[in-house]
């Protein structure tokens, strides 16, 4: 298993969970029937899930990208639209 490490000086970690909340919508509160209560989530647990996420995102789009390539080929050579679609000008 590939292991990713970040290191975040003390003294700007505050920095890196503030900025990162705000941008990817942390809030300090939430919502559990029909009650706003405390966040369970801190910041830096919602900073990790949230990289890790983008980094799960990442990859899933990637391999969407590779299949809708290659299935644009297949369909396209079995399948040609050249000379299907013409287009002429009123007389």
């Amino acid at each position: 298993m590939a292991v990713i490490t970040f290191n975040i000086p003390d003294s700007q970690i505050q920095r890196f969970e503030d900025g990162f909340a705000s941008q990817y919508g942390y809030t300090e509160t939430t919502v559990l029937n029909d009650e706003q209560i405390p966040n369970p989530e801190s910041k830096l647990e919602f900073l990790k899930r949230m990289i890790a996420q983008f980094i799960v995102d990442s990859v899933h789009q990637a391999e969407v990208r590779v299949l809708v390539d290659v299935t644009t080929d297949v369909v396209g050579s079995q399948n040609p639209l050249d000379g299907v679609v013409t287009w002429e000008e009123p007389v």
